[in-house]
């Protein structure tokens, strides 16, 4: 529907313009500041920049559609700007033809394209957009429009007429034009502006951005216990152009970002603005964890985009290393032997306290400055905690070694890593890789030719990042020895801390959190010695337990040897069984025990715009063009997408954007026709996924579905094209030896990105290998191939009906089920409109069955969308489609929901009880005065009236 509109517009358009240009005006452009519903309808606008002559400019009373498309069967007023055009801060009076504005509540929009909006005014109801548009009268807020600076919703009156300061930017015009307090009016009089504007920014001016402050430093933590703390500056921008558009933030290397000091990325990531201004935004700021000791920068984070000259911050932070004598996180190369002959000895050492898997482990060689593994060693065994494994060249006769290597070939001038396969990275690297040093790396006495390197006591960590050049630690970590000497071979010495710390009892758990509220708790600990000016920090890991990268959640200053720290499981944690929290202290640095495994149970998610599932690496394909057989999965989050906004970038190949036409409808439809499992291939309708959707990305649309078997696909899956032309594969197969990482990018404009990498070395060798991501995109290889394992997976329940229906004073729903497979429970929710969605109730369901099962349950009449969450015994779930009802006023309103700091919030109800909680789930401090609720500070509220009506409040 919205693409078929989208081309009817245009052939109007083109019809009235003939070759003419249009288009050109952005959100914001123009603002209405006069509307008429008696008598002859009219409105007038004012030029907020210069319009040029021929170009036009569309006035409809059609709504919009919470699908972001048109309600059609109203009217279209077609304005075209006179010669000479219309200059910046001159009144246009437009006599409409084609809408008939209703006196009752109707809306005027403008626009140029079908979805290029410019302004929109809403004169139905309280000052608001509705939800939806459900009949002639009402209106959702369209898209690219901001309610408060490029559109305005009236209190409901005949005839309106601005009424405010006339003198101003066009920032501030727009946002005193844009607030309905400034609006008076009559519901019999008509209404005619008769004054003037000045517009301070008429003429070009100056595209600026700023960040304040210009320098971060300080972005420090302990080996081993990052990431650092977060800082942050505020980047703002005025005069930008376009008038709508996004800035472009890019983080340097080991640094990463986040707009809300949850979500971090490494990155480059956007921030959008409109009319031309980029309100103050807080970007945080961070050491990614996991670096080695060093220190970091200065480097820039680069601020971009607007037409403005890019400015820079500059970073800096530091990795220091654990105090002396500290334990090992994990293993180091602890002697390095370069003999006469084929004397070569490696020897690893294990100090971290706890038998080591060696599976988990590699032992790589780069010969002669190669950037890539010349021979790769997958170790085997189990390391013993203080114990030592030597490798040795299998010719080597001056040392029995424990196993022999293909790792010990190496000559002076070699570099070498001990690799760590769980986490993709290094945990100890000797000498450079990827440069040639000539005959060995240097320094004084040490030399990797003809020495014996032996790893003195105090160091407690391997070399994680390779250097930039050169081997700088060989005379600082290690002590040097003669040619041959295999004396110090077959044990190691590491002075460990004195100090322990043991992490005890976690309250409360498991953790309920969703994906803007987190949950709270406590843990508890003890340590052996007193500290002195110490930091605890209690640390989660992920959902496996790994502490790769761990998230600070709580702190306690203290210098006592015991006390318990108060932590906040973080808003979107994925679900899982595994979760681990270790507590670590500053001073001295010390790392603690971990506590027993938790559970921590998340609701609403995914979280994020979408999170890519699964990719399909290995096509199967019988004429050797595979770039047309792969595909994709991903899910859709709790809004829906337009395939407009999607762009990919591949490990290969160029984007070529998304085609629907006859051949994927073709394509589609052949699909069904295979499947025998009740489930369905749909394009998305008007190209809107909706939300909680599951999709398939085919890489073309010249996919040969003969290929595969979609026959047990038991619910709907989505199914998008990318358009044809790459023949050759986007992706790598299984390529050795390792690691050969590729990455998986997809960006879906003003909602969000995701990507996932996979290390080809590790991918099922054939066709029909897999790659599976959770949501932090850890990955997991498929141990078989086939072209029946296409990655697509059942859902667990059939859901037949689901209806809503009004009785008394409550909503009646009822839903079936035609099979259930582990099902544990139904999860109601209910919202105000299709987006804020909270839990209502919890219906348990049947488990595993064959037969029908129907459902109902009442629930309160203050919501007006229903769906339903099926929640599986193992935690994952999926969603149903959306149920619209509308009982009767619930008697409440909150307006607006978007306020500048300092603005007050209107209440309209009887108010017995109101509470207001952060995203932490936080009581909020603020005044309540006759329903006037003031004293909010900047940030995202959730306003619970009465126990039982909650809305969503955005203070900026």
């Amino acid at each position: 529907m919205k693409r078929g509109l989208k081309y009817f517009v245009l052939a109007v358009m083109m019809t009235v313009l003939g070759n003419g240009a249009f288009g050109q005006l952005n959100p914001g452009d123009i603002a209405i500041i006069q509307y008429n519903s008696d008598g002859t309808d009219n409105i007038a606008f004012l030029a907020l920049t210069d319009i040029t002559a021929g170009e036009v400019i569309y006035f409809t009373d059609n709504g919009w559609l919470s699908t972001n498309a048109w309600r059609n069967n109203e009217g279209v007023h077609t304005y075209t700007a006179p010669a000479g055009g219309v200059s910046c801060g001159d009144i246009v009076t437009v006599i409409l033809t084609g809408p008939a504005v209703s006196a009752s509540g109707d809306q005027i929009i403008a626009y140029q394209n079908a979805s290029d909006m410019i302004f929109g005014i809403n004169n139905e109801g309280a000052h608001i957009w509705q939800p939806d548009a459900i009949d002639a009268a009402t209106s959702a807020l369209p898209q690219g429009l901001v309610n408060g600076s490029t559109a305005v919703a009236l209190d409901e009156i005949d005839n309106a007429i601005y009424n405010g300061p006339t003198t101003g930017t066009k920032a501030q015009l727009l946002s005193w034009i844009c607030d309905y307090t400034n609006w008076i009016g009559d519901n019999s009089i008509n209404q005619t502006f008769s004054g003037s504007f000045t517009i301070t920014d008429c003429g070009a001016a100056t595209p600026l951005l700023v960040a304040n402050p210009s320098t971060l430093t300080g972005l420090d933590y302990i080996f081993g216990s990052g990431p650092s703390g977060q800082q942050t500056y505020d980047l703002s921008g005025t005069n930008l152009t376009p008038a709508s558009g996004n800035i472009t933030i890019t983080p340097p290397a080991n640094f990463e970002i986040s707009f809300d000091n949850v979500t971090y990325y490494t990155t480059a990531q956007t921030v959008a603005y409109n009319a031309s201004t980029l309100s103050s935004t807080a970007i945080y700021v961070r050491l990614v964890s996991g670096l080695a000791v060093g220190t970091y920068g200065p480097s820039n984070i680069t601020n971009a985009g607007g037409g403005a000259t890019t400015v820079n911050v500059s970073l800096e932070g530091e990795v220091t290393a654990v105090s002396a004598g500290g334990c090992a996180s994990d293993l180091i190369i602890s002697e390095y032997v370069e003999g006469s002959s084929n004397n070569k000895y490696i020897e690893i050492y294990n100090g971290t306290g706890a038998s080591v898997d060696l599976t988990d482990y590699e032992l790589h060689l780069y010969a002669n400055g190669s950037g890539t593994v010349s021979n790769n060693d997958p170790l085997t065994g189990t390391l013993a905690d203080g114990a030592v494994r030597v490798y040795q060249n299998s010719s080597a006769v001056i040392y029995s070694g424990d196993e022999n290597s293909v790792a010990c070939l190496f000559n002076g001038d070699d570099a070498i890593g001990l690799y760590k396969v769980s986490t993709t990275s290094y945990v100890d690297i000797f000498g450079c890789i990827g440069e040639d040093p000539g005959s060995a790396w240097t320094s004084g006495s040490h030399s990797t030719v003809d020495k014996t390197l032996v790893r003195k006591s105090t160091v407690t960590s391997g070399i994680t990042t390779n250097p930039a050049t050169g081997f700088p630690t060989i005379a600082t970590e290690w002590d040097v020895y003669n040619q041959d000497d295999v004396s110090f071979l077959g044990s190691h010495t590491m002075t460990c801390a004195s100090n322990t710390i043991t992490t005890g009892t976690v309250s409360t758990s498991p953790f309920s959190v969703d994906c803007t509220t987190g949950d709270g708790g406590s843990v508890a600990f003890t340590s052996t010695d007193p500290f002195t000016s110490n930091t605890y920090t209690a640390q989660l890991s992920d959902a496996s337990g790994s502490f790769a990268s761990p998230v600070n959640i709580g702190i306690l200053v203290s210098d006592a040897n015991s006390g318990t720290i108060n932590f906040v499981i973080p808003p979107a944690t994925p679900t899982g069984s595994g979760y681990l929290i270790r507590v670590v202290s500053s001073s001295p640095a010390v790392v603690g025990t971990t506590s027993a495994a938790f559970t921590i149970n998340l609701t609403g998610g995914p979280c994020s715009c979408f999170e890519i599932e699964s990719i399909l690496v290995d096509a199967c394909e019988d004429i050797g063009w595979e770039g047309e057989n792969e595909m994709f999965r991903f899910s859709v989050g709790g809004n829906p997408i337009d395939v407009n906004d999607i762009t990919v970038t591949w490990p290969n190949n160029p984007w070529l954007g998304l085609c629907q036409n006859a051949t994927t409808a073709s394509i589609v439809s052949a699909i069904n026709a295979t499947i025998t499992g009740g489930g369905s291939l749909v394009e998305p309708p008007g190209g809107i996924i909706p939300a909680g959707a599951e999709v398939m990305f085919f890489t073309s649309t010249d996919f040969n579905y003969t290929q595969f078997d979609f026959s047990t696909l038991n619910y709907t899956l989505y199914a998008i094209f990318q358009c044809a032309g790459n023949t050759a594969g986007h992706f790598v197969n299984h390529t050795s030896p390792g690691p050969v990482l590729r990455t998986l990018d997809m960006d879906v404009s003003g909602c969000g990105s995701d990507d996932v990498t996979y290390d080809a070395d590790l991918v099922f060798n054939g066709d029909g290998g897999t790659v599976d991501f959770d949501i932090p995109g850890n990955p997991t290889y498929s141990a078989t191939g086939g072209c029946s394992t296409v990655p697509i997976f059942p859902v667990p329940v059939e859901l037949t009906t689901f209806n809503a229906s009004c009785s008394n004073n409550d909503v009646l729903l009822t839903w079936s089920t035609a099979t259930e497979t582990n099902n544990d429970y139904f999860t109601v929710e209910g919202a105000l409109n299709t987006i804020d969605f909270v839990p209502i109730t919890r219906v348990n369901g049947a488990g595993n069955t064959n037969m029908e099962t129907r459902y109902s349950v009442f629930v309160d009449s203050d919501y007006r969308y229903f769906r339903l969450k099926q929640t599986d015994f193992d935690g994952a779930y999926t969603y149903s489609p959306l149920r619209f009802i509308d009982c009767g006023d619930n008697g409440f309103e909150l307006y607006p929901t978007l306020i500048s700091t300092g603005e007050p919030v209107y209440i309209k109800g009887d108010v017995h009880e109101l509470s207001i909680f952060n995203v932490l789930g936080q009581q909020a401090h603020f005044d309540l005065n006759e329903n006037i609720i003031t004293g909010l500070s900047e940030g995202l509220y959730f306003v619970v009236i009465n126990e039982t009506h909650q809305y969503k409040l955005i203070v900026k």
